[in-house]
């Protein structure tokens, strides 16, 4: 439980001192050291100040003061924890604050549980959680839960049922899916998962089941499943605590793959570690954690047509293994030529570089409780002894806790029948890998475990209850201590049974680029390298568009909602209309953006996000090119990718079952972006096609649509233009660029003229270009481009933080072309859709606007030139799709480009 502060009458001298992110309010001659350690354990509070309050009993509202005196050289809003609630209502002791203070102050209103990593809670039944008092005003509800997750507002905030039998119960960091029936330890096992599992911000982690507790019934964690609202879909991670009732005897996650018919989400055992580091640790039948698993979240998929074999999981999250080669494809890192070291559910896998036969039979080895499995390949032949080797090396490498737990084993061949594997990953008929007693562990003694991740069958199972407390707490790293039972002592709260007759609610069944250009150049062509943005990663999530329980694309099926929740996420647009992209903070990512005003000033119209925006009527039709050039066709006007947003519905629906799972992928981290910028919703009801869209542009972004640019500067996008249109609507919804951009490509002398003898080329694809100098870009001409409405892409996809992407039918003004040195640049300006469209030969002199572009362009090529930096995110080389100049097919000069 929190320090017991008294809010008596006693006047002790209070003093201030800093303990990690807070500051500790305690006595002035008393500093008590668990007081301390639980202050320096909390996570800390990006926009609050972060203090804790550790007063003495009987201490009065001369504490009070003396505290409200200690906290006015503070500045901004401040979150107060205290050790318990005051003797005074807490609304009388949060206001009084507020209005001495003149500030907002956040105060517990309840009974506070402390999680694991210093995580505070609570819960519904026991308080109204955290409050936000403000001067002269009535205070507000903010959360249960400090830190906040993005999911807390999709779930709901007290016990309910999903059956007769079955019970969903909100957990600090959580919920827990367990019958309702009386248990061994049922107290102890929740207060294991409020002590053990590492609440996360973006993700929602799901325990099944209760050690020792009768097994869960299949089809009612399906039901919880269906009464998930669909936004929180992506963020959820099943894993197995205790028994679960199912058909046959294997993974949680594969059997409810298998019964909703869908892609299922799974931690790899339990969720722990800190707010800094992910760990996942297998659990044993009791419910215990035993090795530290490499794969952390796993993707099951369901089987194909009944009695068919089950698709190999796919890792979605792993700890990198003990080895400095380069990650080659996901979870898959080099050992040495021709050969490569993959993080599989069981452990690690030594195989050849090439997928050998048999593949998806090592894949799908579920983990075992008691060993971390370190398999080698045994096909080909002539290279087992090989990889046997290379396997003993890593095993040498893993820290001493993991290779005292792990065994070197053959990998199971391709002719092995899935029935035949023991739940370890040996196969019969296989020869055992020579011992090395310097090198490799012996199993733990006794018959082959079953797997802590497989459901039990639908007979009766027997399964021992959890033996001993609490696992010891994992340090915080930097020494500081974790605010545990033992750590904080008096702060440690001591979590009460829910209620167990809830109201019955029965839910709904980069790399270094090549040295810059010497000097003596054009600024153009003394371009250095930039840096902007950040470097971030994005969770692939299952799709939460279209979840299992839906009977069509209209949501008809079982309702979602509960009387309790609240109707949208956090900062969903309403019915007033739609909600501008709002982006705070000194991130440089959204460097340059502009407001919507920005696309009404360019287009004559409302930026609305999703809403196509209104092209000049009279684009130009391109003039004859002479020999050795392609131009872009203007498409037919069946084709044109800019349509109606309510016009794309059916392309929607196809798109979704034309890319299958990558759609789903895709879907899931459009999803969390959406919790994080609501307002590329666009507006109110608009949210399916918003996801939709953005999920087309994700798709096309990542490199999933390689025949689209192609099909577009060639004037047939393919067999579907919808998709094309698609694409082209979630891009309209990302945040504008005005400003300088470049991108390289090879032009040859035939392509090169023909820029010189325009004034304005018009392109019918999606142009790309970068906001600052990447130094691996190829190519012998600089494409110059001053942006008015490009979208930037980070937000969908932040491997490549600097792209913008031009939309289709864009018109570009040729501002200059220039060669010197043997470097080529081709200067452009976006230009605005009431300006006069012509083609053809003739200067003409340049416009104001034209000369402002200008000055802006030299401005950014002596300031790129400048940049030493490198730029964040992935080298550009490896962007998906090869840049190509706008207004033509292919580059390159021989007309081979693609």
């Amino acid at each position: 439980m929190a320090p017991r502060i008294g809010w008596g009458r006693k006047h002790v001298p209070m003093a201030a001192s800093r303990a990690g992110d807070a500051l500790l309010v305690h006595p002035r001659d008393a500093l008590d050291d668990r007081s301390r350690a639980f202050a320096a354990g909390l996570p800390p509070d990006e926009g609050n100040a972060l203090v804790v309050l550790d007063l003495p009993a009987d201490s009065g509202r001369a504490a009070w003061r003396q505290v409200a005196s200690l906290l006015e050289e503070l500045e901004g809003p401040l979150r107060m924890v205290p050790g318990r609630p005051p003797d005074e209502d807490t609304r009388t002791v949060g206001q009084w604050f507020a209005d001495r203070l003149g500030r907002t102050v956040l105060l517990p209103d309840g009974t506070l549980r402390v999680a694991r990593g210093g995580a505070l809670y609570v819960a519904a039944e026991e308080g109204s959680g955290w409050l936000r008092f403000s001067p002269d005003a009535s205070p507000v509800r903010v959360s249960q839960r400090y830190p906040a997750p993005v999911w807390e507002p999709l779930v709901p905030e007290r016990p309910w049922r999903v059956s007769e039998r079955t019970v969903v119960e909100p957990l600090p960091a959580g919920m827990w899916v367990r019958v309702t029936a009386d248990a061994p330890d049922l107290a102890a096992h929740r207060q294991r998962l409020v002590a053990a599992v590492q609440p996360r911000r973006d993700l929602l982690p799901v325990a099944v089941g209760s050690p020792g507790g009768e097994p869960v019934p299949l089809r009612d964690v399906a039901r919880y499943w269906d009464s998930v609202r669909i936004a929180a879909r992506p963020l959820v991670r099943f894993f197995q605590y205790g028994p679960v009732d199912a058909a046959r005897p294997e993974p949680l996650g594969q059997s409810l793959a298998d019964l909703l018919d869908r892609p299922v989400d799974c931690f790899n055992g339990l969720p722990s570690g800190t707010w800094h580091r992910t760990e996942t640790h297998v659990l044993d039948g009791d419910g215990k954690e035993t090795w530290h698993a490499f794969a952390q979240e796993v993707r099951f998929h369901p089987r194909t047509a009944p009695g068919a074999p089950a698709p190999a999981p796919k890792v979605l999250a792993h700890r990198r293994p003990p080895t400095d080669g380069d990650e080659v494809a996901p979870g898959t890192y080099a050992l040495e030529s021709g050969a490569v070291l993959e993080v599989v559910q069981s452990g690690l896998w030594v195989r050849p570089a090439a997928v050998p036969e048999g593949a998806e039979a090592v894949r799908a080895l579920p983990p075992d409780p008691h060993r971390a499995s370190l398999l080698h390949s045994v096909v080909p032949p002539d290279s087992e002894r090989r990889l046997r080797e290379l396997a003993h090396r890593v095993l040498l490498d893993l820290d001493a806790e993991t290779r005292a737990l792990s065994l070197v084993l053959p990998a199971p061949g391709p002719a092995a029948p899935e029935d035949d594997r023991s739940p370890g990953g040996t196969v019969p008929g296989l020869p055992p890998s020579v011992p090395d007693p310097d090198t490799e562990a012996r199993r733990p003694a006794g018959p082959p475990p079953v797997p802590a991740g497989t459901v039990a069958s639908s007979s009766p199972r027997t399964v021992s209850a959890a033996a001993g407390g609490l696992l010891p707490p994992r340090p915080v790293p930097d020494g500081l201590p974790e605010p545990t039972a033992e750590a904080a002592g008096r702060f440690a709260a001591a979590v009460p049974p829910a209620p167990e007759d809830p109201p019955d609610r029965t839910g709904p069944a980069g790399t270094e680029g090549p040295p810059a250009p010497a000097a003596g150049v054009t600024p153009a062509a003394r371009l250095g390298p930039g840096t902007t943005g950040r470097e971030a990663a994005s969770a692939s999530l299952p799709a939460g568009e279209a979840g299992p329980g839906a009977a069509g694309p209209e949501g008809a099926g079982p309702s979602t909602e509960r009387p309790d929740e609240p109707a949208g996420p956090p900062g969903a647009p309403s019915a007033a209309g739609p909600v501008p992209v709002l982006l705070t903070g000194d991130d440089a990512l959204l460097n340059g953006l502009v407001d919507p005003a920005g696309e009404e000033e360019r287009t004559g119209a409302p930026a609305v996000p999703g809403a196509p925006v209104e092209r000049s009527s009279s684009l130009p039709v391109p003039s004859p090119a002479p020999s050795g050039v392609r131009v872009q066709p203007v498409p037919p006007s069946g084709t044109r990718t800019v349509a109606e947003t309510d016009e794309l519905d059916p392309a929607r629906a196809e798109l979704r079952t034309s890319f299958g799972a990558d759609y789903d992928t895709a879907a899931g981290s459009v999803l969390r972006t959406l919790s994080e910028v609501p307002g590329l919703r666009g507006p109110s009801g608009d949210g399916e096609r918003a996801v939709a869209d953005l999920t087309a542009a994700r798709l096309y972004l990542t490199g999933t649509m390689p025949e689209l640019d192609r099909e577009l500067r060639a004037g047939t996008p393919g067999t579907r233009p919808g998709t094309a249109r698609c694409v082209v609507a979630g891009l309209r919804r990302l945040p504008s660029y005005r400003g300088a951009a470049i991108m390289r490509t090879d032009l040859g002398d035939a392509e090169f003229a023909w820029f010189r003898g325009r004034t304005t080329v018009v392109d019918w694809s999606l142009t790309t270009a970068l906001i600052r100098v990447d130094p691996s870009q190829q190519g012998n001409t600089d494409l110059l481009f001053w942006a008015a409405t490009a979208r930037r892409t980070a937000l969908l996809d932040r491997a490549f933080p600097t792209r913008v992407v031009f939309l289709p039918e864009t018109r570009f003004t040729v501002l200059a072309v220039r060669e010197d040195g043997g470097r080529r640049s081709v200067w452009l300006r976006e230009a605005a859709a009431g300006e006069a469209a012509a083609e053809g030969g003739g200067t003409g002199g340049l416009q104001a606007a034209d000369q402002a572009a200008l000055v802006g362009l030299e401005q950014a090529v002596e300031k790129w030139a400048a940049d030493t930096g490198r730029p964040s995110g992935r080298p550009a080389a490896s962007l998906p799709y090869r840049p190509t100049a706008p207004g033509l097919v292919t580059a390159g000069g021989d007309g081979s480009g693609t």
